[in-house]
């Protein structure tokens, strides 16, 4: 059974929301599986499965001492990065 977490930026959309520094309690631990509410183009959300890849993931460019709280494996193959709050 997947828990959903709240909206989810696909990997490549802006980071903006998704920053957390280190420490921060999370909800989901990695092999967690999740739903992530991914807005379309056409700004339609679509709830989409997967499981948490890892957590306080990070990537060139992210602000000093601020991780992405999760970074998803999309069951489709994507990346993607929801909010801590989830």
């Amino acid at each position: 059974q997947s828990t959903k977490v709240h909206q989810a930026l696909v990997a490549g959309s802006t980071s903006a929301g998704i920053m957390v520094p280190a420490g921060t309690r999370l909800r989901f631990g990695p092999g967690d599986r999740v739903e992530c509410c991914i807005c379309t183009r056409s700004f339609e959300d679509r709830w989409q499965p997967g499981v948490i890849a890892s957590i306080f993931y990070r990537e060139e460019g992210f602000a000093r001492g601020m991780f992405a709280a999760y970074q998803v494996r999309l069951d489709d193959g994507r990346l993607a990065f929801p909010p801590s709050g989830g």
